[in-house]
């Protein structure tokens, strides 16, 4: 219990032990780009809306000084904690730039540079295993290419550590518990299994669990970073929002499409037209509502004007000549500039609010709906309303912050090992589970070699095949 009154302590949830959390994830997925002289570099775009779902600056861009009042709990995640609303708030930013890696090693060679890429796509991946297993919603933050192939990747590999963990996990946690002597309701973490159809369904829905690592399948929704609306430019104002709303309606299409045929999330059932039971080794599901993703639209900013604001990068050589020439390119296009910025100016507003006010109001709309109409719980309510049972009240407990650190405590242990840096507090975790349970030696091994084959192994075979295309978009 040291250890858990510890993290109680460093993350400021004393004072919440017994109140209930609602953990919402933040996922600025931006892919491995390098910084660009741009005014808004894209590592500052997904900390900056990160900030706008919290409602105040509190999160930074990876390996920069944090706030006051946010602490990293795990490798390159940050967590605040909203003591008024009582929210858990943990931001995760993947993005990788040559700053970063040069910080890290200064005399950068080919050899050094893919381990480093090989050592961030690992804290990535555990960072997000980690969020997956003890969130309730997740937002993953999109870049203009909306989904990257290594976020699939990744979604993929952690999809097959989930399936394989997931019953070693819920028994060593259960068994955490008991030696701690931490009480967990059945409403909270157990979920009841019948053997027939029938007596599943006599079970009444609030009795089944939905949270804690192995029994939680979190709501995922999409928040599209600088969307590039086709023809944003020209659209009059009035005409925006249904162009906006049209982007995302296909977005959605095709993001649920491609999760599906990666088997990330079950497929449409075509027998029946109420959606898929979702099972407690699912990653995470996806709403069964429309609207699961926002878009926050790119504003041209003179793109057809000015081609040479993003001339400084690393992907290519500047040369004296080119610079000239851009220059004189950018003093003619500042003279021209009003002619072509009054339909964007128009539009603006409307951006604005898409990255403020409105993806405010978006976040706060799902976090209620994950409390209330989890798909997770959908089947039963639909067969208990039918045998008397009340299914009008479909809130369901969470858990508090005792429970909250105490899933922390022996999930930093299991994923990141003894190499990381958290540990030192953690080190009595296993021997005091295994000196009063006789199988948690077998189960924190299983969990243990599984990690290592699905996470470890992936990325060595990822960076062997992708070695020549790494290295040369670094050079």
């Amino acid at each position: 219990m040291n250890s858990i009154n510890a993290l109680l302590e460093e993350t400021s949830l004393a004072s919440l032990k017994e109140s209930g959390l609602f953990i919402l994830s933040i996922v600025g997925n931006g892919g491995c780009q390098p910084f660009s002289s741009n005014n808004e570099p894209f590592t500052n775009i997904t900390a900056a809306m990160a900030n706008k779902m919290v409602g105040q600056e509190v999160f930074v861009p990876r390996q920069q000084p944090l706030k006051r009042g946010t602490m990293e709990v795990v490798s390159a995640c940050q967590l605040y904690v909203d003591k008024k609303a009582k929210i858990v708030y943990v931001y995760l930013d993947t993005v990788v730039t040559m700053a970063m890696l040069l910080h890290k090693t200064p005399t950068l060679d080919e050899k050094s540079l893919q381990e480093q890429l090989r050592e961030e796509h690992l804290i990535t991946m555990r960072g997000l295993l980690v969020m997956l297993l003890v969130s309730h919603l997740m937002i993953p933050i999109l870049p203009p290419s909306v989904l990257p192939a290594e976020f699939l990747s990744t979604l993929a590999t952690l999809g097959q550590v989930k399936q394989g963990i997931y019953t070693h996990l819920a028994q060593l946690q259960s068994a955490c518990w008991k030696c701690w002597d931490i009480s967990v309701p059945n409403a909270l973490f157990e979920r009841r299994e019948g053997e027939f159809r029938r007596e599943r369904e006599r079970f009444y829905p609030n009795l089944m669990g939905w949270w804690g690592p192995a029994k939680g399948v979190p709501l995922m929704v999409f928040v599209a970073a600088k969307a590039p609306i086709p023809n944003i430019d020209t659209i009059q104002r009035a005409n925006l929002p249904m162009a906006i709303k049209r982007y995302q309606e296909a977005l959605q299409i095709k993001i649920k499409s491609l999760f599906q045929s990666m088997h990330l999330v079950p497929a449409a059932n075509d027998n029946s037209s109420g959606p898929h039971p979702i099972e407690v080794r699912s990653l995470f599901a996806l709403p069964t509502t429309p609207s699961f993703i926002h878009v926050v639209p790119a504003l041209p900013m003179m793109t057809k004007t000015t081609p040479a604001y993003n001339e400084y990068t690393f992907d290519a050589c500047v040369y004296a000549t080119h610079t000239m020439t851009s220059t004189d390119v950018c003093e003619e296009a500042v003279h021209d500039e009003p002619k072509d910025t009054k339909p964007m100016q128009s539009c603006q507003s409307i951006v604005e609010d898409c990255g403020d006010k409105l993806l405010r109001n978006f976040v706060t709309h799902w976090i209620k709906a994950t409390m209330t109409r989890h798909p997770m719980h959908s089947h039963a309510n639909q067969s208990n309303s039918r045998k008397g049972h009340d299914t009008k009240n479909g809130s369901v407990p969470l858990p508090n912050a005792l429970q909250f650190v105490s899933v922390l405590v022996p999930l930093r242990s299991l994923v990141y090992g003894s190499s990381s840096g958290f540990n030192h507090k953690d080190h009595d975790f296993k021997k005091a589970v295994m000196a009063q349970s006789s199988g948690a030696k077998g189960m924190i091994q299983q969990i243990e070699v599984i990690l290592r084959k699905k996470m470890k192994d992936v990325v060595n075979i990822e960076d062997v095949f992708s070695k020549r295309r790494v290295i040369t978009q670094w050079k």
